[in-house]
């Protein structure tokens, strides 16, 4: 007799909640595997930019992706991709193929794709001492603002968030030297994978006033909500950078995308006996 049947829990009860279970454990599976190699069935997508190409493979494969975005013009450029049966690196070496620079690799489970030709400042700043016990996106990022206003010189007063808390479910983090790259490598340990995208600029010189207008930040958008590519970030904080210039264009109808999948299909759970 199980836990559930001595607690004298109903069977369509127990039935629900076994299933959420074994969803659970997938998703946590799936989390702790790292990308390289992480593998995916089918993918396709059609006249899609680049940055909304990898946020399919990031909510195909729950997968954190931080992307070091060198000019947004090529991320944006539309592509069309297929690709059976592999993982996550090769479909996204495909993704970034072109005359830009890009590589891959990955930092625990944290997948970055960042310029050869170029590096971001921003992510590699050191922040010094960075202690966050929170648990959302919409308290740490104003959090991070805070400090790198305080580490280039800027003498904020404090800082507040406002709005629905984005919910990751964040482990503790407690480091003696942080970078946002560090950060963000941590808060890909959280259940719910997120899309980071941090444009290049130059060399930072005195107070960074405001840090939040230099990323775009998301949660994948899965099944009926992931609303195709003209949105494939469920919800995000930040610039709009994942959406291309034809996105933005209401006479281009030449988009379209192929029918969302989910990252794993849904376990069969037998039906109670009664």
């Amino acid at each position: 007799m199980t836990l559930l049947h001595r607690l004298g829990v109903q069977p369509i009860v127990r039935s629900i909640l076994c299933c959420l279970l074994i969803l659970t454990a997938t998703a946590l599976q799936s989390q702790s595997t790292p990308p390289e190699t992480r593998s995916v069935a089918d993918f396709e997508v059609h006249n899609t930019s680049r940055l909304a190409a990898l946020a399919r493979l990031g909510a195909l494969t729950q997968t954190s992706i931080l992307v070091e975005a060198d000019t947004m013009p090529y991320l944006q450029a539309p592509i069309s991709l297929s690709a059976q049966n592999t993982t996550v690196f090769p479909i996204a070496t495909e993704i970034l193929r072109g005359v830009e620079p890009y590589s891959i690799r990955q930092q625990g489970v944290l997948l970055i794709i960042f310029s050869t030709r170029a590096r971001s400042h921003l992510l590699t700043l050191p922040l010094g001492p960075f202690s966050y016990h929170g648990k959302s996106l919409s308290s740490l990022l104003p959090f991070l603002s805070f400090t790198l206003r305080f580490v280039t010189g800027c003498n904020p007063q404090g800082y507040a968030w406002a709005g629905p808390p984005m919910d990751l479910d964040i482990p503790p983090i407690d480091t003696s030297s942080a970078t946002i790259e560090q950060i963000i490598a941590q808060v890909a340990e959280a259940p719910q994978p997120t899309m980071w995208i941090i444009p290049i600029e130059p060399t930072p010189v005195g107070c960074i006033n405001n840090p939040e207008a230099n990323w775009e930040v998301g949660f994948y958008g899965f099944g009926a909500s992931f609303s195709s590519c003209d949105q494939p970030l469920s919800t995000f904080v930040g610039p709009y950078l994942t959406a291309g210039p034809s996105l933005k264009s209401k006479a281009s109808t030449n988009l379209t995308c192929t029918q969302d999948r989910l990252p794993t299909s849904l376990p069969a759970v037998p039906l109670p006996t009664p």
